[in-house]
Parts: C-alpha cells; structure tokens; sequence
C-alpha cells in the first residue's frame, strides 16, 4: 500500500495477497473430472465461477496458475484439450505443453481452485492480471514462467523492470 501525491490511499497488487492466500488455504479442491466423449470435456462437483482467478493442481500441488474476466470453465478446457490433443489449429496452450513434457497425457489427480473475482471489486488501477502475476510470484506453480518484478524508485517515481526466469520443477 503506498499513498499518492494527495496521500490518498493507493493499493497494490500485493495487498490483497494475504486474502487470496487464505482463501485458497481452505481444503476446498474441486476435482476435474474428464469427460472423455468431447474435446474441451471436463466437470467439477461445483459449477465454477465465470471470472476470477483459477488455480490448477496436481496432486495437491500448484502447477498453474490463470484468470479469465469471461469463463474460467472455457480457459481449464483449452488447458485439457492441449493436454489431450484435441485442440483446434488455431489453438494453443503453452502450459498444456509443458506439462506434457512432465507429466504426459495423465489427467488424473488434477484439481482446481477459483477464487471469484470481478474487475469491479478491484481498484479501477488494478486488473486481474496484476493479481494473477503477484499468485504466480507469490505461489511459483510448476507451469507459470516466472516473472519477478525488481521495484526501484527514482525521484520518487516507481521503475518496473521485469525479468523472465525458468520454472521450478517437483
């Protein structure tokens, strides 16, 4: 949290990290289940909220962190049908891919949580985006490039420069 020249309250990103950590916290993992009959096919014991930030498990670990601001069910199906093989031309997920390299074709064990989030709940300075690279830095899953953000501030002007780094792997 800073403040702005007026010393208004500006929050950041990472303020609102010890929230989404402790929602995602709770024993709550939806199992993903494949529907094998179709491309894109999967269901979970609860319907899962349209926008928001979702993250991705394996074996109770996560691997993949993402956000959507229309569909998370759609954004969790292109991640399946990359992993599958099912994808359209004009589809691609570079995290079905990786993963692929690790673990292979094998659905199984996968689970997911959302955290359901509208661009209207944040401030107007602060997108989804933002959150979804502060839970990326924050819980560094398997399959998200890493990006670290080194923060300098010059005559009071904040500098971002951001670097990418190789993933950690189990």
């Amino acid at each position: 949290m800073k403040r702005n020249i007026f010393f208004e309250i500006q929050y950041e990103p990472e303020d609102f990290l010890p929230l989404f950590l402790k929602e995602i916290s709770l024993d709550n993992f939806e199992k993903v289940i494949i529907r094998e009959e179709t491309a894109q096919g999967f269901f979970t014991n609860r319907k899962l909220a349209n926008r928001g930030i979702y993250i991705l498990y394996k074996n109770e670990q996560p691997i993949y962190v993402g956000c959507s601001e229309s569909s998370i069910h759609k954004r969790i199906g292109r991640f399946i049908s990359g992993v599958r093989g099912t994808e359209r031309p004009d589809e691609n997920h570079s995290a079905a891919y990786k993963y692929i390299d690790i673990f292979g074709r094998d659905l199984s064990d996968i689970t997911v949580k959302t955290i359901s989030i509208s661009p209207q709940d944040l401030p107007e300075y602060i997108n989804l985006t933002d959150i979804e690279n502060t839970l990326i830095y924050s819980l560094k899953p398997l399959l998200n490039s890493e990006t670290h953000y080194d923060y300098k501030f010059e005559k009071g002007i904040k500098i971002v420069s951001i670097s990418e780094k190789n993933a950690r792997f189990i």
